[in-house]
């Protein structure tokens, strides 16, 4: 039996294809407005305000999305390749933070998983020349990356209004 999908979902539910680099940059881009965001509720706060738990929670916040560090380097040959993720396009104005924050970790996904696929595609670790060999390393090095800001964004909080 085939489904088919509701023209109100398929328009909601948009593929996206970009290449590694792009969607690297989008990513981390993303989770970068988020910590500069949860920078300047900390560094508004005065007074009795800045000892809040959501005020902290926001700095912790803050403060792991800074230590994720900056997009990394994409090698050359990992550049152009292709990465697909769905986009929910059916946005409101204003789309939580932690919405924003885990739209950029499935962006950032789908980067690890065409990297995943691009590594299964290559000849086995024996069978590989020199210039393979150094790629493999390369894309292990973006891989770990990438995974890294991914831990990172996963467990941020992002307190709402009252808490």
């Amino acid at each position: 039996m085939t489904t088919k999908a509701s023209p109100r979902s398929s328009a909601r539910h948009v593929p996206v294809i970009t290449t590694v680099s792009a969607a690297v940059e989008d990513g981390f881009s993303a989770l970068d407005e988020l910590r500069e965001e949860c920078g300047e509720i900390v560094n508004n706060a005065t007074g009795g305000l800045a000892e809040t738990q959501r005020v902290q929670t926001f700095g912790e916040t803050e403060s792991s999305l800074q230590d994720a560090g900056s997009p990394p380097g994409v090698p050359e040959a990992l550049a152009e390749l292709e990465v697909t993720y769905t986009e929910d396009r059916r946005r409101s104005r204003s789309t939580s933070r932690a919405t924003r924050c885990a739209e950029a970790c499935a962006v950032l996904e789908a980067v690890v998983s065409a990297l995943d696929d691009f590594e299964a595609a290559m000849p086995e670790k024996d069978k590989r020349s020199e210039a393979q060999q150094e790629l493999a390393g390369e894309l292990e090095g973006l891989r770990n990356q990438v995974q890294d800001m991914i831990g990172s964004a996963e467990v941020c909080e992002f307190p709402g209004m009252y808490g």
